[in-house]
């Protein structure tokens, strides 16, 4: 995860994820497999851990908290409290997802399309639900409006403004 978020999974080699490991090429070939393989296993953990943060979310819901504007309020703002103490715990998720995000178009961006997908389904699905009910008065779709705050967790309340030439905060 360390170095796929320091250098970008282009940027990353196989030798280097061998070397920081312990190991021999040979080893982590036979192990894990291409640096593709272990690229996504490293994507796939992420996204688990944080599924099992929304989970545990949604196990605390209020009864009743989505026919009320201030609860539902009170609810959100709680997943956004735990999205950023996640990124301030782990800074190489947020590193590693910006990265992917400036990168261009690859053979992995379908796989973590689908996973993190399944991440927003169940926050859009709250949110279309009070939206539905006339409690948020939402503009634009659930879709849309989550990605735009988590880019703005992600890639400027936690990372900072990024530097150009060396994607940096």
């Amino acid at each position: 995860t360390r170095l796929f978020a320091e250098q970008g999974y282009h940027g990353t080699s196989t030798r280097q994820i061998a070397a920081a490991a312990g190991l021999n090429i040979a080893t982590v070939h036979h192990h894990v497999g291409t640096k593709r393989d272990l690229y996504l296993r490293v994507i796939e953990r992420l996204c688990a851990e944080d599924r099992a943060m929304i989970d545990a979310w949604l196990s605390e819901w209020p009864a009743g908290a989505e026919l009320d504007a201030a609860s539902l309020r009170a609810v959100l703002l709680r997943l956004l409290d735990r999205l950023i103490e996640r990124m301030r715990e782990h800074p190489e998720r947020v590193r590693l997802y910006l990265r992917r995000w400036l990168e261009p178009r690859d053979e992995l961006t379908e796989t973590e399309s689908e996973l993190s997908l399944e991440l927003y389904a169940p926050v859009m699905a709250v949110i279309d639900d009070a939206r539905s009910r006339g409690v948020v008065h939402l503009q634009s779709d659930a879709a849309t409006f989550l990605r735009s705050v988590d880019w703005l967790l992600y890639g400027y309340f936690v990372a900072g403004p990024m530097d150009r030439e060396t994607l940096r905060g």
